[in-house]
């Protein structure tokens, strides 16, 4: 018998049967909200067909930004609110099919206890003991599922509904503030300050390519090395290849700096890596990111913080790609597909990671030492063409973003 998180079956016991009456809430709300936006419009008319003067300008603005406030509350309530919603149920109908799976496995581990071991009872016990294995196999698969949808729900931002002011702008502290615009080809190269729920500041640059599809696009987040912020040096890593148009990734890519506030060591702290969760989950929800697409890369200090947000975001990214770096040996990293990197004179021991990985059940593990190489290998990994796991020549970055967790 399989054992259920705690945190799962907590999660169903405080949600079900709830979510129908949720949804009834949301619609209410949606239809109170559309009510005030008719009566706005019309007593906006009103005025001005009856009045003049300066101040039924400033009236109707006013009037125009209660409209604005009340628009961007329905699609909040319509968009996140109701698939959070819905989120909800796909989890709690999860924790019933994994409870099932457990009633049927102890059911067949009954009857096969029941069977004397005899060449006359062979086939059946044979029979049911092949059914054992498929289902706890397929126990063990619904439960990483269903804790990484738990996982993705818990740091999705929620915070749509707060964000929307009175002015109509919809702009709040948690808004991400664009700080610079660079001209690169293939998209567009913007530094933000974000401010989390929780706090924690995160000053990024973010790549968005451009595109006309309708396509979800994978997203990258990537961990610079030891004090090698971007405006320190512009020509580290992807971040110098994308500004110098060598590199022009088919998703986004998120470019945590340590800088305004942050420091190297904070890559590392949980409060800022549930921050840094937050901000792409929100970068997801705005930049039509793919959540299942998620990947997390970095070099030497970096690579080191790409350990902790697999080890602590278990199920979440799709692919990892540690550069010139040692990780953690986690659940995370055995669910993970694992690319590893290192210079041939440097000294991080990258293959005894992968083995321990492989050791401990993981088989998606795999490293590559370049040779007469040393531990600047940050922008070279992403040049050079690489040989996958299936013996194909990839890149990089495309390797990263044709992971999924689906």
């Amino acid at each position: 018998m399989g054992t259920i998180s705690a945190e799962l079956t907590t999660f169903r016991d405080a949600l079900e049967g709830k979510t129908g009456s949720m949804t009834s809430i949301c619609n209410t709300i949606n239809t109170k909200l559309n009510a005030i936006m008719s009566a706005c419009n019309a007593a906006s008319s009103g005025v001005s067909s009856n009045y003049q003067g300066t101040a039924i300008v400033a009236a109707t603005g006013s009037i125009n930004s209660i409209i604005s406030m009340c628009s961007k509350i329905e699609s909040s309530v319509s968009s996140t609110v109701s698939s959070s919603i819905s989120e909800a149920e796909s989890i709690i109908s999860d924790v019933k099919k994994l409870e099932d799976l457990n009633k049927e496995i102890d059911e067949a581990k009954s009857r096969l206890s029941s069977l004397a071991d005899t060449d006359e009872n062979k086939s059946t016990r044979s029979s049911l003991q092949s059914t054992i294995n498929d289902k706890e196999n397929e126990f063990k698969k619904l439960h990483d599922e269903a804790l990484a949808k738990l996982t993705a729900l818990k740091a999705k931002s929620d915070d749509s509904l707060s964000s929307t002011n009175l002015n109509g702008s919809g702009a709040s502290e948690s808004d991400p503030k664009k700080v610079e615009e660079i001209v690169v080809t293939g998209g567009t190269l913007q530094k933000y300050m974000y401010t989390a729920k929780n706090g924690k500041k995160v000053s990024y640059y973010m790549y968005v390519p451009t595109t006309t599809s309708d396509t979800k696009l994978p997203v990258t987040i990537y961990f610079h090395g030891l004090s090698e912020i971007a405006d320190k040096y512009p020509d580290r890593g992807p971040y110098g290849l994308i500004k110098s148009g060598k590199l022009q990734p088919k998703g986004i890519v998120i470019f945590p700096q340590a800088d305004s506030g942050t420091s190297d060591r904070d890559f590392h702290d949980k409060k800022y890596e549930a921050a840094l969760m937050e901000l792409t989950y929100k970068v997801c929800e705005e930049k039509n990111g793919d959540v299942k697409r998620l990947s997390v890369a970095g070099h030497s200090n970096g690579a080191c913080a790409v350990g902790h947000m697999v080890d602590n975001y278990p199920g979440v990214f799709a692919a990892a790609a540690p550069i010139s770096g040692v990780t953690n040996v986690s659940e995370g990293m055995k669910k993970t597909n694992v690319w590893t990197f290192r210079g041939s004179y440097d000294t991080p021991d990258v293959e005894r990671v992968v083995k321990l990985i492989k050791k401990q059940g993981g088989t998606k593990a795999r490293y590559t030492v370049f040779p007469k190489k040393g531990h600047a290998v940050q922008a070279y990994t992403f040049e050079q063409p690489l040989q996958d796991e299936n013996g194909n020549t990839v890149y990089l970055m495309d390797w990263l973003m044709s992971k999924t967790t689906a």
